[in-house]
């Protein structure tokens, strides 16, 4: 006696994770050919230089390195502008906020990490990068975390990257030196913001594209630019 055959049942949450499976396929599909790295970390960076250091070190490992971040102010925008300057191609994963509100960067993260990094570089941040770095490591992905001060094994200074798409290689390269030399001489005299006196008042950067390589408003990067000059006012008058 043949066996009676009963309707199955619609597999709702089955759909919505083919229909999920086959966006990310398609996603991945248009993505940059390389080992996806992503990075994440807060507003408030200490030192810009040792998000470049860090990125160039992950660079020498995976020569064929494509940035993955959330394209937010601070380390990533950093990151943004170690990418632009060093050639390599990035990926932005923004929070849709209109769709999603305030849970919006955490399924961000999801997003990110459904792209499958090789690796989560993770700067000190909110928790918003905790949340990144928890699901990581829930999927087996690796995470490199960056102890809140991390150092600068050999300095990077901001304007390390500036002019590379406009400026003659040669031309670029001497400008560099000079600033360099420079900038040793002024960081005794007048500290860390010796950097942004150099890059704006030799290497000719905006007060916008410094704040973006730092992850600050031009006004701030303004008012640290005038109290930096009337330090080195002060220091060559004595």
């Amino acid at each position: 006696m043949p066996r009676k055959r009963t309707a199955s049942r619609p597999a709702t949450s089955g759909a919505r994770d083919f229909r999920r499976a086959r966006k990310d396929r398609e996603t991945r599909a248009h993505l940059p050919e390389g080992t996806l790295v992503a990075v994440s970390g807060g507003k408030h960076v200490a030192d810009a230089a040792a998000v470049w250091t860090t990125l160039d070190r992950a660079r020498a490992k995976h020569e064929d390195m494509v940035l993955l971040h959330g394209g937010s102010p601070g380390v990533e925008r950093i990151a943004a502008s170690w990418a632009e300057a060093r050639g390599v191609d990035q990926v932005v994963c923004r929070p849709d906020w209109n769709a999603h509100g305030k849970a919006a960067p955490f399924r961000r993260n999801d997003e990110l990490l459904n792209l499958l990094p090789r690796g989560v570089i993770a700067f000190p941040g909110s928790g918003i990068t905790g949340n990144l770095v928890d699901k990581a490591r829930q999927l087996g992905i690796p995470v490199f975390q960056v102890p809140e001060r991390a150092e600068a094994t050999a300095r990077v200074p901001i304007y390390a990257g500036v002019g590379a798409r406009a400026t003659p290689e040669p031309v670029l390269a001497h400008m560099r030196e000079i600033a360099e030399r420079l900038g040793e001489r002024l960081r005794d005299w007048i500290g860390d913001d010796a950097d942004i006196v150099i890059a704006i008042a030799v290497i000719g950067e905006t007060s916008d594209e410094v704040a973006a390589r730092l992850g600050m408003t031009p006004s701030a990067v303004r008012k640290r630019y005038r109290r930096a000059l009337a330090r080195l006012r002060e220091r060559l008058e004595k």
